[in-house]
């Protein structure tokens, strides 16, 4: 295996350079980031034991409905026009066997919010279509050292066809560079998903330092970004005409775009997704405001409430086993630290203030 180099130093031009960094496409969504539990089928070389080796029992399912409900009608009080979005990780969240009921209770209770899973896609094809329904949004992982990518793209198309809406993201990890190539390019030709993205890897999942890519393959991989082939294709053709004119294609296919912005000269500069920031080292805004915890709030493994992925774990709003004493954010906080190591935290609105 070859020796693996690191992105040390941070590259904070930016920051002199614009005074905010944002989605292009605004934030009509209060995300909440909840790793749901650390049980999962693959145990990636980069991925740390924690996150997949199944020590942390899955939450309550009566005390998990009494968070949503709670967290529901803060964001109705507070910021009536965002729909929650929660976006649920793990370990691999399908393997609960609860979630399903979990979040149609859920969901019967706010029918308008969105339910997005980061998954690896493994499980069989028949399960796909029979909770498809579940999902208005899907992100299919591809982790090349388990994963099928031919197996991937069925579940795409199977999620796509019953009306979600799909990305799929490529972790490219340094010494599997060809495979990830060969199926970050199946998946632009065949997959029906709206939306492909190479992923940049950290040394380990939530760590600070990225790993160094050859250019030329990195370049290469980045040409199979953006709105998949088929999906075009599919869309040309008129295939389904009520995909093609519903909003949420567009903002999963360009969503992810990021961006400074200079508010007194008008400059700006677009990143194709964050994963292109951090790519490059310019994930750091130190001594910027962030909206975390007012944009997005996250549920870590131990069942705590906390504004970020990777940064102020010490602040805790509370517990998801104690609903109803969580005290839930109403301002932003400013950066203290030298990288936003999670891409969920590179995604929340940024400014530098006076």
């Amino acid at each position: 295996m070859q020796e693996l180099k690191l992105i040390k130093k941070a590259d904070t031009s930016f920051l002199e350079q614009y005074n905010r960094y944002e989605s292009v496409m605004g934030n009509d969504t209060f995300i909440v980031d909840w790793m749901i539990g650390n049980t999962c089928n693959y145990a990636c070389s980069y991925c740390d034991e924690y996150f997949h080796d199944g020590s942390v029992k899955w939450p309550d399912p009566d005390k998990v409905e009494r968070f949503a409900k709670r967290l529901t009608d803060h964001v109705k009080q507070f910021q009536p026009t965002k729909k929650v979005l929660w976006n649920i990780l793990g370990g691999e969240p399908t393997v609960w066997k609860e979630f399903n009921e979990v979040f149609r209770r859920i969901k019967n209770y706010d029918p308008n919010c969105i339910v997005r899973m980061l998954t690896n896609g493994s499980r069989t094809l028949r399960y796909w279509e029979k909770n498809a329904d579940l999902f208005e949004d899907v992100i299919i992982s591809y982790h090349p050292e388990s994963a099928d990518y031919k197996h991937c793209t069925e579940v795409a198309n199977i999620l796509a066809r019953a009306g979600s809406v799909v990305a799929i993201q490529t972790a490219v990890y340094p010494p599997l560079m060809d495979r990830c190539i060969e199926a970050a390019k199946h998946f632009w030709t065949y997959s029906l998903a709206v939306n492909h993205s190479a992923k940049a890897l950290q040394e380990t999942l939530g760590s600070a330092e990225t790993f160094v890519y050859d250019k030329e393959k990195w370049a290469e991989i980045k040409k199979y970004d953006g709105p998949t082939k088929a999906n075009k294709d599919r869309l040309n053709n008129k295939l389904n005409e009520h995909f093609e004119n519903r909003k949420k294609f567009t903002r999963r296919a360009y969503g992810h775009m990021m961006r400074f912005v200079n508010s007194d000269t008008g400059k700006v500069h677009f990143f194709q997704d964050p994963n292109e920031c951090m790519a490059n080292g310019f994930n750091t805004w130190k001594g910027w405001k962030c909206n975390i915890g007012v944009e997005a709030l996250v549920v870590n493994l131990d069942g705590s409430v906390t504004s970020g992925n990777s940064c102020f774990q010490n602040l805790c709003h509370g517990f998801i086993n104690d609903p109803d004493n969580i005290k839930f954010p109403t301002e932003g906080l400013i950066c203290p630290e030298t990288w936003c190591s999670c891409i969920s935290d590179t995604e929340v609105t940024k400014y530098k203030v006076k």
